[in-house]
C-alpha cells in the first residue's frame, strides 16, 4: 500500500465558537446585517459592532470584531464587500431569513469548503500552494465514512483526525478513500493505533471540521465515533461525490507575489464563497424527519395530526407540531373544548397561527388564546439551564398589531427542531414585554403612502 498517514501536515482553518454558540449567534448575524446592509464600508464595523453589543453587552471590542470579520465575514460567508466599498448581505444570509434553516446553510457552507482557499493568512496560503494541497476537505471526510459504512466500521473522531484532515498525501489529492479506509482497517488488525497528539493548536481543525459536519446535521459524533446521517443520504451523496473533483476556485490563476493579485484574489473568493450554489439549493433542505420526530411518529405518541398539509416549508412543521401539541394540551383538559383548537396558518392577514383554549385551571380556562408560531431548525438545542443565550424573530405588521390587541392572550412560540428535542420557547404578551425592556422589538420596514401633493417630478 503506497499510502503513507506518517506524512503529517496541518491545514488552518478559523476558529470559531462552540456549537451551540454558533447555533445561537447565526440567526442574530442574519438579522444584524438585513437591519444594515447594503451600507458603506466606513461605517459597517460601527453599525455591525454596535448592534452585536446589545446581544453580547459583556464582551471586548476585539471579540466583536472577530465575530464581524472572521466568523459573519470569513468562515460564514454572510457578507461582501463590492468594488465601490459598499458591505451587501449575501445570498446564503437572504436564504437563511428565507427558510430559517441553518442546518442547510452549514451545508453549504461545507459544500464549498477547500484547501487552498481565499480565508487564510497569505503565507499559509502560499505555503499550502507550494506543498501542493487541493482538497475538498468535508467532501473527502463524507467519502471515507461512506466507504467505511459498506465495510461495516464506525471510525474514529482520532482516525480520521490523523489519516484524513492532517495526511498530506490525502491533503495532495495523491490517496483515495478506499485507500484510507484499508489502511485504517488493516492497522486495525495489528494493534497500531495512531492519532494527532492533542491541544488546542494540533487539533483545532480537526475538531472545527466536525463542528460544521454536525451543525450540517450530516454526521453524529457518538462516543468517539463518527456516523453518518443516513436521513440526509441525498445531501450527504452531492458533497461527497465532489471529493475528486477540480476546485471550483483555482488560487493558482492570481499572483498573490503582488498587491493587486491578492487583493484580487481576496475579492473574487468573498464573491464566489458567499453564493449559494444553484445545484444545492433543493438538495440541502432540511427535513422533520432528518433532524428529528417525524409526523408518524408524533401520531404514534397520541398527536391528533392534520393529514393533508403540505408540511415542505419550515413554518408548516412548526406549525403543524404546535397545533398537535395544543390540540393534545385541550383536549387532556377538557374534550370539549378541542374542537376550538385551530391551525389558522394558510389564513392571511390574521396575525397569529394557531388559535387554542387557555385550559388552565383559571376562572378564564375556555378563553381564547393566539399563537404566532416561528420556527428554525438547528442541531444543537437551545440551552434551558439557565445559562444566557439570544435569538432574533421577524414580526410582520399584522403580527405585531395582533400583538398588541390580543394583549396577555397573544404568544409568540419559537419552536426549535432539534435531533434531541423539539424545544418550545414560549413569550407570553409581548407587546408588554417590550414596554417592560425584557425584549426589544425594531421596526425594520415602513410603508410610504404619497400623494401629488408630497413633492415634485424633477424636471428634464
Amino acid at each position: 500500500m503506497s499510502f503513507n498517514p506518517e506524512k503529517q501536515y496541518r491545514c488552518t482553518i478559523i476558529r470559531g465558537k462552540a456549537k451551540n454558540l454558533m447555533d445561537d449567534l447565526l440567526p442574530a448575524y442574519a438579522h444584524i446585517l438585513e437591519r444594515i446592509c447594503p451600507c458603506s464600508g466606513n461605517s459597517f464595523t460601527q453599525l455591525f459592532n454596535a448592534e452585536l453589543l446589545a446581544i453580547l453587552p459583556s464582551v471586548t471590542v476585539k471579540t466583536l470584531n472577530n465575530h464581524r470579520t472572521e466568523i459573519a465575514g470569513k468562515l460564514f460567508g454572510m457578507y461582501y464587500k463590492s468594488p465601490e466599498d459598499v458591505i451587501n448581505i449575501s445570498e446564503r444570509t437572504e436564504k437563511l431569513l428565507e427558510d430559517f434553516d441553518q442546518p442547510a446553510f452549514f451545508k453549504d457552507i461545507c459544500y464549498k469548503f477547500q484547501f487552498p482557499n481565499g480565508m487564510d493568512k497569505i503565507g499559509k496560503t502560499k505555503q499550502d500552494i507550494r506543498k501542493g494541497i487541493n482538497i475538498r476537505q468535508c467532501s473527502y471526510v463524507l467519502e471515507v465514512l461512506k466507504e467505511a459504512d459498506n465495510n461495516k466500521v464506525l471510525l474514529t473522531v482520532h482516525e480520521v483526525g490523523y489519516y484524513v484532515l492532517n495526511a498530506l498525501e490525502v491533503l495532495q489529492g495523491k490517496t483515495t478513500p478506499k485507500e484510507v479506509v484499508a489502511m485504517i482497517i488493516d492497522r486495525r488488525k495489528k494493534k497500531v493505533n495512531k492519532r494527532v497528539p492533542s491541544g488546542s493548536h494540533g487539533t483545532q481543525h480537526i475538531r472545527e471540521t466536525f463542528n460544521y459536519l454536525e451543525l450540517s446535521n450530516l454526521i453524529r459524533i457518538i462516543e468517539g465515533s463518527l456516523i453518518l446521517n443516513k436521513e440526509e443520504k441525498k445531501a450527504i451523496n452531492f458533497i461527497s461525490k465532489a471529493w475528486d473533483r477540480d476546485l471550483d476556485f483555482d488560487l493558482k490563476y492570481y499572483n498573490l507575489n503582488t498587491l493587486k493579485g491578492r487583493k484580487q484574489m481576496y475579492f473574487k473568493w468573498q464573491e464566489y464563497y458567499s453564493k449559494v450554489s444553484t445545484r444545492s439549493s433543493d438538495v440541502f433542505f432540511t427535513s422533520v424527519k432528518s433532524i428529528s420526530k417525524d409526523i408518524d411518529q408524533m401520531k404514534k405518541e397520541g398527536y391528533d395530526v392534520v393529514d393533508g398539509i403540505d408540511t415542505t416549508a419550515i413554518g408548516d412543521e412548526g406549525e403543524l407540531y404546535v397545533y398537535a401539541r395544543e390540540k393534545k394540551r385541550v383536549q387532556s383538559y377538557n374534550k370539549r373544548l378541542a374542537n376550538r383548537v385551530l391551525w389558522l396558518g394558510k389564513t392571511k392577514g390574521l396575525g397569529f397561527d394557531i388559535q387554542s383554549i387557555r385550559a388552565d385551571n383559571s376562572n378564564k380556562d375556555d378563553y381564547a388564546i393566539y399563537i404566532e408560531v416561528k420556527s428554525t431548525k438547528r442541531v444543537t438545542p437551545p440551552k434551558d439551564d439557565g445559562s444566557s443565550w439570544n435569538d432574533v424573530v421577524s414580526l410582520t405588521r399584522n403580527e405585531w398589531v395582533a400583538a398588541e390587541q390580543k394583549g396577555e392572550d397573544f404568544y409568540i412560540f419559537r419552536v426549535y427542531l432539534t435531533p434531541d428535542k423539539i424545544a418550545i420557547f414560549s413569550i407570553s404578551n409581548p407587546f408588554k414585554e417590550d414596554q417592560k425592556g425584557l425584549i426589544k422589538v425594531v421596526p425594520e420596514k415602513y410603508r410610504v403612502d404619497f400623494s401629488e401633493k408630497s413633492g415634485g417630478f424633477i424636471s428634464e
